[in-house]
């Protein structure tokens, strides 16, 4: 019997969720709803303490299991890296195993000069995006527009001299540090380096993540891309080296500028975790100074409603797609970001969270309560900041337990109307005057 590695239990009071991370989130995989005696036997399931007149007993409740794909799982896509990357929509993927590097990066990734060249030749632009100082090296042109409200005045860093190199040890320039590196190889399909006797964290599509040799840094590559293809992340989150494409034509320069903003973007929400934040795939307005978060599956209505809000109510709109929340302090806060999917509304200010609505298509227009453990998962069901490993997924629980204790959270089934706008007013006031 072959059990699910990317399964983790989490328990509020009586109740425990067994929820998927990793390879089982990439593969859509769904979580289910226990009861203690439920968590134990798949506890023991999984260490194979059961006995096989244990299993005979049990064997509706592993026969569920088996249908979500837990107890011998089936992957979506195969961990097989050929027959991932020849499948994938861009052919730059394909390449021989016989032309896999071991980890040591080509001299094609590297940046031309030593270090003193590199200081003295590189641009570099310096932003902050919720308390986060990020510096990004490398062609300025290739910064996405989004960036410009979150840039900060260049001031020189003694960290950056001719005697340290480009970071000093111990102490990095900038919260997280992204170097943007041109490729001037012949052939990108063959430069890879992955060491391809390491199993995969994720493995799809959109992105494949692979433990560095040292297991110091995080390989990342972006199958679907056609200029930006790979990065390598640090443990730590720290410090990134995005490579893209450099032999390519001006027009090309939008869709490099595109890509690499969305790759940042993953980036920065690693490195944030750490700093006990996590985004929403959310749209959301600043009603009575506090910030209200509209979220659901795709489809479901988030810009309509956050519009119904702002057309009938005069709330600003904060972001149309996706919201950070920290709980870092005493409050837990929503901070601008500049990714906001195709909506084009975004800030660069922090607000008080008031509360997160978690929406659902509906004939009639109705506000749900829920249970804290239900506030718990269903807005950790929301979170796109990774979750790879265990570890991850473990901090991006804590966070959303954190964040959800003392706000509003509820369920609104609805339909795209005013009525939706007008009942879901009333609730969140009748919550602030308690």
């Amino acid at each position: 019997m072959n059990i699910s590695k990317y399964y983790t239990i989490k328990n509020s009071g009586d109740i425990y969720f067994l929820l998927p991370f990793g390879q089982a989130i990439a593969d859509h995989k769904r979580g289910v709803t226990l009861n203690r005696s439920g968590a134990e036997l798949f506890d023991a399931l999984k260490k194979g303490n059961m006995s096989g007149d244990e299993l005979n007993e049990n064997s509706d409740f592993i026969s569920s299991l088996k249908n979500l794909g837990i107890i011998d799982p089936v992957s979506i896509v195969s961990y097989n890296d050929d027959v991932i990357f020849q499948n994938a929509e861009n052919s730059i993927f394909n390449r021989s195993k016989n032309n896999i590097y071991d980890n040591d990066i080509p001299e094609a990734f590297s940046v031309a000069g030593n270090n003193e060249d590199k200081i003295a030749k590189t641009p570099e632009s310096k932003y902050n995006i919720a308390g986060v100082n990020i510096n990004i090296i490398g062609d300025i042109s290739l910064i996405h527009e989004g960036f410009n409200l979150f840039k900060v005045p260049d001031v020189p860093n003694p960290a950056l001299n001719k005697n340290e190199g480009l970071y000093k040890d111990g102490n990095s320039i900038a919260d997280l540090n992204i170097e943007l590196v041109k490729y001037d190889g012949t052939d990108p399909r063959h430069d890879f380096p992955l060491n391809n006797k390491i199993t995969p964290l994720i493995v799809n599509y959109q992105l494949c993540v692979y433990p560095s040799k040292d297991r110091d840094a995080y390989d990342l590559f972006f199958p679907c891309n056609h200029h930006v293809f790979y990065a390598r992340l640090s443990c730590d989150g720290t410090r990134a080296n995005l490579y893209y494409i450099g032999a390519c034509e001006k027009s090309d320069k939008t869709n490099i500028r595109s890509e690499l903003f969305h790759a940042i973007r993953m980036i920065f929400l690693y490195r944030v975790s750490f700093k006990g934040m996590f985004a929403i795939h959310s749209a959301s307005v600043l009603y009575k100074e506090k910030a209200w978060l509209f979220s659901g599956q795709s489809g479901t209505g988030k810009s309509t409603h956050t519009n119904l809000w702002h057309k009938n109510f005069d709330t600003p709109l904060i972001n149309g797609d996706v919201n950070l929340v920290s709980v870092a302090g005493d409050t837990p806060m929503v901070h601008g970001t500049p990714w906001c999917g195709t909506s084009g509304i975004y800030d660069n200010k922090s607000y008080t969270l008031g509360g997160i609505t978690l929406l659902k298509q509906s004939l009639e227009n109705k506000v749900n309560t829920l249970s804290l453990p239900h506030k718990q998962l269903l807005v950790n069901q929301r979170i796109i900041s990774p979750s790879w490993t265990e570890e991850m997924f473990d901090r991006n629980w804590d966070n959303t337990c954190l964040a959800v204790s003392d706000i509003f959270v509820s369920q609104l089934e609805c339909r795209p109307d005013d009525d939706a706008a007008l009942v879901m007013k009333k609730a969140t006031d009748d919550y602030l005057s308690l």
